[in-house]
């Protein structure tokens, strides 16, 4: 999904850059991250999770 991020330009290197945090705080950094850069950043994500993980897509209902 971060790779998508970056070639996408929804994020650079030094954001992907997480460093210490655990599973929940890296994901809740992201989200974040992607809300702030708006409505366009925030659609690209979309995409590219429901591409990448169509089954957690749906349990979101983001399909």
């Amino acid at each position: 999904l971060l790779d998508k991020m970056l070639e996408n330009k929804v994020m650079n290197d030094g954001e992907i850059e997480l460093g210490p945090l655990n599973q929940g705080e890296k994901v809740r950094a992201v989200v974040d991250m992607v809300r702030k850069k708006g409505s366009k950043a925030s659609s690209v994500f979309i995409a590219a999770l429901c591409e990448l993980d169509p089954c957690l897509a749906e349990d979101l209902k983001l399909k």
